[in-house]
């Protein structure tokens, strides 16, 4: 008998993929225009959905991904810290230099 795995196990998985490469995601964001930093914070928060449906979604499954360029539990603490710099710069920037 063939294992069969349903799309929301797949997007568990594909999230908890994308999630554990996000220092990259983020990095390829940041390289950019001068509006980069609000398009690198649109990453993280589409990078949050992700890691947030991937825990809720591998839980259930008993799962637990090996891919993960920091180990955890460091990386989701470093991601949640630089997500906090990224809304505080922007924040600054936008009250300060009335810039996006």
């Amino acid at each position: 008998m063939t294992p069969t795995m349903s799309v929301s196990d797949g997007l568990g998985i594909v999230a908890d993929v994308l999630f554990g490469l996000w220092p990259l995601l983020l990095a390829a964001a940041l390289l950019g225009r001068r509006t980069s930093l609000s398009g690198a914070m649109v990453v993280w928060f589409i990078l949050l959905v992700a890691r947030i449906y991937s825990a809720i979604q591998l839980s259930s499954l008993g799962i637990v991904s090996p891919i993960r360029i920091i180990p955890e539990p460091t990386n989701t603490l470093v991601f949640f810290a630089v997500g906090a710099l990224g809304v505080a710069v922007l924040a600054f920037r936008r009250q300060y230099f009335n810039r996006p």
